[in-house]
């Protein structure tokens, strides 16, 4: 299970780090560097968190709808901050000009 989770955030930092070549896009397209991540990790395991998402009936396609749902708010999030960094040090660059 740590391997597959390294895998994948090695797989996530690879993306990560390639997000400049992407051109703004409008979301209803779906392309880009949020769904490369979402594939990269919907495609590491069948186990996520030591809970299955083999489970049978409503339950399994609930837990599924869950996971899937959680993915998307840590990508968001992941996005969000990495956005932020970029941002908050443009400014720092800006305000150290403004200083001296």
């Amino acid at each position: 299970m740590k391997t597959d989770t390294a895998n994948v955030l090695a797989k996530v930092a690879d993306l990560a780090g390639s997000a400049a070549r992407y051109l703004p896009e409008p979301a209803a397209t779906g392309v880009g560097l949020f769904r490369d991540v979402m594939d990269t990790v919907r495609g590491a395991s069948s186990d996520i968190g030591g809970v299955s998402t083999s489970a049978s009936g409503d339950i399994g396609s609930l837990i599924q709808l869950q996971i899937d749902a959680q993915q998307e708010m840590q990508a968001a999030t992941m996005i969000s901050n990495l956005e932020k960094s970029k941002h908050e040090s443009k400014m720092a660059a800006i305000r150290n000009v403004r200083v001296g």
